[in-house]
């Protein structure tokens, strides 16, 4: 599965408007349709929201027939982030991490179209690519919110992930902000060792 995906990174000013555009309609379909998530952002079949700005970088998966099928937002943490925002409670009485260092993974999705040994999942491919940016940006962690789900694909894989706080429900499933350290054990769990 991963050698059918091209994956590119781009900063939110250099994405086309074609691409930005296939961004918000993917992210309607999978949080908005899929999730059902209630996003007061989302209206006529696209998701955008305040910390898509000059601050964001995108990961974009493209099938090899050039659709959309996966995506992933970063932000440094020295700019406004989701989970400082929006999602406080799951921080617990921790401070939200503010540092070069730590980055914020958010609107991470796959549409999956198989699935296959673990070593295969798309998600894997897409992992590589975030952690392998945010560590030539000088990164060593990554946050975000996350289901439990995510939580325990991410730990079967083998990225190093550690709560900051407890679980919560939102939309009906339980979460978690998760802090993904960036050191070997996750960088050869992806092949980047």
């Amino acid at each position: 599965m991963e050698n059918s995906l091209r994956i590119i990174v781009r900063p939110y000013d250099k994405l086309s408007p074609s691409q930005r555009r296939a961004l918000a309609q993917f992210r309607h379909e999978i949080f908005v349709n899929q999730l059902s998530w209630q996003l007061n952002e989302a209206r006529a079949g696209l998701e955008m929201d305040q910390y898509d700005t000059h601050h964001a970088t995108y990961v974009l998966a493209y099938s090899l027939d050039g659709e959309l099928c996966g995506c992933a937002r970063l932000i440094s943490t020295i700019h406004r982030t989701m989970l400082a925002e929006q999602f406080k409670e799951l921080l617990g009485s921790t401070p939200m991490p503010q540092a070069r260092g730590v980055w914020e993974l958010s609107r991470l999705a796959i549409r999956a179209t198989s699935v296959g040994p673990a070593t295969d999942w798309p998600i894997k491919a897409i992992l590589r690519v975030i952690v392998s940016y945010t560590l030539k940006q000088g990164g060593r962690q990554l946050v975000g919110v996350m289901f439990l789900s995510m939580e325990r694909l991410l730990r079967r894989i083998g990225v190093l992930t550690h709560r900051i706080a407890g679980s919560r429900t939102l939309d009906g499933k339980k979460a978690v902000a998760c802090q993904m350290d960036l050191g070997s054990q996750t960088q050869l769990a992806l092949g980047l060792r």
